[in-house]
């Protein structure tokens, strides 16, 4: 359909090839900003909300609209008489045109996905607003209950609870206007926040569950798993903190194994409580880096990069997909582990399975793979320990056919 007459666009001249160049490499350079900016918000999405989602819904969607113009004075360039260099700046400005309008699809798709957990949504969820509201019939202080006790009792709230912790540290402004809606949530998170400090600190003490009583370096409530003794021998003496990814068997079936060893014991009144594993994928679109979070409750997050392009994070990653399951194994200074079963379907590992297609592709380099974790240590998000990626190259750590090695658990 042709423009009215007053929209009629103005072709350039060639002479404005310079400025035709400088708002295409523009254009292409900040919707790259944009999306590397959303990426780790896959993660957190309810930091974000509707507002800035819909002005970046905006903004992009008019870029890919006016795309048409750039490609028309392009083509009309092209059928002028033109000198070979400025040939040359037409056919490199047609494909960074493609790249552009690929990336600013991509900035679109990715705000629409994250526009589904603002905490916009979240709020208007009810599954949530039960939880926050269901305070209400919890132990108060007025009945007595000290902030332990009403800690254990709310428990089970703190999957729907979590969203608005980490809002209070990325908008408090918002958090404060969600806690004059629901007065219960700034009471919840105050014991959430004076508990864990005191768990952290020793102050308070949580007894140990039965199954976890120290009675061998291994405490799983698990069967017997077998990892490979030459990949367990080269993780125990790297580096600590570290991470590393192998295949473990329980009950004659191969499963994803994730191993990391803190520089220091994790309290076992913070790993009671258990721990929050998420994942993300941190880069742009050229390259993509898999990133791992393991938040233990009331002491510390430890994270992870992983390049996506490396035969045992590829084969590791297909089983921990195809499986559903996987173990978790972290060992302390002292060399005493926990093991740690789960479902991938639980909590933030459910988009896995959406961002194993790209991980299957990757072609990440490995200078593009330290980049990344240069910059996501300068800015760890979230903010966290970062364990160094050890026995990337041990193809070992998939051989569960000879050298084997069995973890018992522990019997009370």
């Amino acid at each position: 359909m042709p423009l009215p007459a007053d929209l009629q666009p103005i072709w350039r001249p060639i002479s404005d090839l310079p400025l035709i160049a400088w708002a295409i490499r523009n254009m292409l350079e900040c919707a790259k900003e944009q999306y590397e900016t959303l990426v780790p918000c896959r993660q957190t999405p309810h930091v974000l909300d509707d507002h800035l989602i819909g002005r970046v819904l905006k903004l992009h969607r008019e870029q890919k609209e006016d795309l048409w113009f750039y490609q028309e004075q392009l083509a009309r360039w092209k059928k002028q008489k033109l000198t070979a260099g400025q040939r040359k700046e037409i056919e490199a400005l047609a494909g960074e045109l493609a790249n552009a309008a690929a990336m600013i699809d991509s900035v679109i798709a990715l705000a629409e996905e994250l526009s589904d957990g603002t905490i916009d949504k979240v709020m208007a969820k009810s599954d949530l607003t039960a939880g926050v509201e269901a305070l209400l019939g919890r132990p108060t202080r007025d009945q007595g209950a000290d902030d332990l006790t009403i800690f254990t009792a709310m428990g089970d709230l703190m999957p729907s609870f979590k969203p608005l912790l980490d809002l209070a540290g990325a908008q408090p402004d918002t958090f404060d206007s969600v806690c004059r809606q629901f007065p219960g949530v700034y009471v919840y998170a105050k014991i959430l926040e004076t508990v864990a400090e005191g768990m952290a600190s020793g102050e308070i003490e949580v007894p140990l569950l039965a199954e976890q009583q120290p009675t061998s370096n291994v405490h799983p409530i698990l069967p017997k798993l077998t990892v490979n003794r030459q990949f367990i021998s080269a993780f125990l003496a790297a580096q600590s903190p570290c991470f590393a990814l192998a295949l473990v068997e329980e009950r004659k079936r191969p499963y994803a194994f994730l191993a990391l060893r803190p520089d220091e014991a994790i309290p076992p009144q913070s790993s009671n409580l258990g721990f929050r594993f998420g994942h993300s994928l941190i880069g742009n679109a050229d390259y993509e880096v898999v990133h791992f979070a393991f938040e233990f409750y009331g002491f510390k997050t430890y994270n992870v990069l992983l390049n996506p392009n490396n035969t045992l994070v590829r084969a590791v990653l297909t089983r921990m997909v195809e499986n559903g399951n996987y173990f978790i194994f972290a060992v302390d200074p002292n060399n005493s582990a926990a093991s740690f079963r789960t479902d991938i379907t639980q909590g933030d590992l459910a988009g896995l399975k959406s961002n194993f297609p790209r991980i299957q592709r990757s072609v990440t380099t490995d200078p593009q793979y330290r980049k990344a974790v240069a910059s996501f240590a300068r800015n760890p998000d979230p903010a966290g320990v970062l364990l160094q990626w050890v026995c990337r190259d041990s193809v070992e750590a998939l051989d569960l056919t000879k050298d084997r090695l069995d973890l018992n658990p522990a019997r009370d």
